[in-house]
């Protein structure tokens, strides 16, 4: 999908590989069965920042068969990212 209201992209992967600095993703209203790893940072004043849709609720929770990539990984793992946002996720 082209990533717009209508036709929103599908997982966390694709659209956090197209990401820049001061971009902000809008997750639409949903349970989403999967991890979030963040590899791209935003910039001082320009955060990449994720957050629910207006009015709409969000929960992401690990897949059935999910396992962390090491001890201290999480659902939401950021490996040397940095001034990233999650808002209401």
């Amino acid at each position: 999908n082209p990533g717009s209201l209508e036709q929103p992209w599908r997982t966390f992967a694709h659209a956090l590989n197209r990401l820049e600095p001061g971009d902000l993703l809008y997750v639409r209203e949903g349970d989403y069965a999967q991890t979030i790893v963040i590899t791209k940072s935003g910039r001082l004043g320009r955060p990449i920042i994720l957050s629910a849709y207006p009015g709409e609720q969000v929960r992401v929770f690990p897949p059935d068969d999910w396992q962390p990539l090491n001890p201290f990984s999480g659902q939401v793992d950021a490996f040397f990212a940095n001034t990233v946002v999650l808002h209401d996720v």
